[in-house]
């Protein structure tokens, strides 16, 4: 197989750590995979150190786009290049445009790496424009069929890849017996704090338990997006025996506090979801999961190792028959534990080869 060769440039036009969101992860991780063949690219990162999505927020972006559009113009100006790009949710999508514009002017190959539905649910006149400017030869890379399905028919695509999130997280050599969950005792959430990404129903969940006297703990880690959130969560606390919160967990802290859980609740109320690194964690950790159906996760999460909860129906309703469930039936615990890593498993194997593909078309290896 031939290594690459350093006759081209390769841009890598997305978020990078901090801060830590699923985006940035996934781009840190990708970034990481081309530099296992051989392969420095060009990284420019428009990202600015805040989890909050205002549009003052997103304007201080404006000269983050500046120079990196300088440093994009500086790289080799033939036909040979190559952009990979991870798509913005929303508005974001015009800085985008900016680079696609001059990829396309110096006739470089684009892919397009889809990380979010918000234009997936319907039609949005960015996205149109946006994926228009990439191009009919662009290649589209989506986390699910179901996503990849919705990029042709609403948008045309014409060139589709499909690769989960799960090949972007980092290996595990623990052994399956070990990860398998015999009783339910722990729940936890795992997020980013916010309203949006379910704080409250969870809190809400925890206190219908601890009011019927249930024997169940619950258990909450992340970073809280702003004060009033954290001020409210607080104060929710103080008023439950059953549920506590231990602070940001990354890296080892994360998987950590993912073996000592049961089961993941993941009430998630963020109408642009798409494939939550959270939800595959937690299969890999052979944790059922109880969540609400949005996105790609009704194409991850089955009943067989979990309880998917439309997003119009009631999330604490849902849960509890789950969870009593579960509690009056271990071997069904048991079994949707086991399930959750073979899903993980036969997911993980497709994506890696997706993936290989993937790379060395963009690194132009010759196998």
């Amino acid at each position: 197989m031939q290594t690459p060769q350093d006759n081209f440039d390769l841009v890598m036009l997305g978020s990078q750590p901090p801060p830590v969101r699923g985006m940035s992860l996934v781009n840190a991780a990708m970034l990481n995979h081309i530099r296992g063949y051989g392969f420095q690219p060009i990284i420019i990162d428009l990202a600015i150190d805040s989890l909050n999505r205002s549009t003052i927020t997103r304007l201080k972006r404006l000269p983050k786009v500046v120079v990196g559009l300088k440093r994009f113009w500086k790289s080799r100006r033939d036909n040979n290049g190559v952009l990979y790009i991870s798509a913005s949710a929303g508005a974001g999508k015009l800085y985008d445009i900016l680079f696609l514009i001059l990829a396309r002017v110096r006739r470089w190959k684009i892919y397009v790496h889809h990380h979010s539905f918000a234009y997936l649910n319907k039609l949005n006149l960015i996205s149109k424009i946006y994926i228009l400017t990439a191009g009919k030869n662009a290649i589209h890379i989506s986390l699910s069929n179901g996503m990849a399905n919705k990029l042709s028919t609403i948008y045309k695509t014409k060139r589709n890849m499909v690769i989960s999130n799960v090949v972007f997280l980092p290996s595990t050599s623990q052994s399956h017996q070990s990860l398998l969950r015999k009783s339910l005792n722990e729940v936890g959430f795992l997020s980013n704090i916010s309203e949006e990404k379910g704080i409250l129903d969870f809190l809400d969940l925890m206190a219908f338990l601890d009011e019927r006297e249930f024997s169940i703990k619950g258990v909450i880690a992340g970073p809280f997006e702003n004060r009033p959130i954290e001020k409210e969560v607080n104060l929710r606390l103080r008023d439950l025996s059953n549920t506590s919160y231990v602070g940001p967990k990354y890296g080892k802290d994360k998987d950590e506090f993912l073996k000592g859980i049961d089961a993941l609740i993941f009430p998630t109320r963020y109408k642009n979801e798409a494939e939550p690194l959270i939800i595959l964690e937690a299969m890999r950790n052979g944790l059922p999961i109880i969540v609400f159906g949005r996105g790609a996760i009704p194409e991850i999460v089955d009943s067989s190792m979990g309880k998917i909860i439309n997003p119009g129906d009631d999330f604490i309703a849902g849960s509890f028959s789950q969870i009593e469930k579960w509690l009056s039936n271990h071997r069904e615990f048991q079994l949707a534990s086991q399930l959750s890593i073979r899903k993980y498993e036969k997911l993980l194997d497709y994506s890696n080869n997706q993936l290989d593909k993937l790379i060395k078309d963009m690194l132009k290896i010759q196998v």
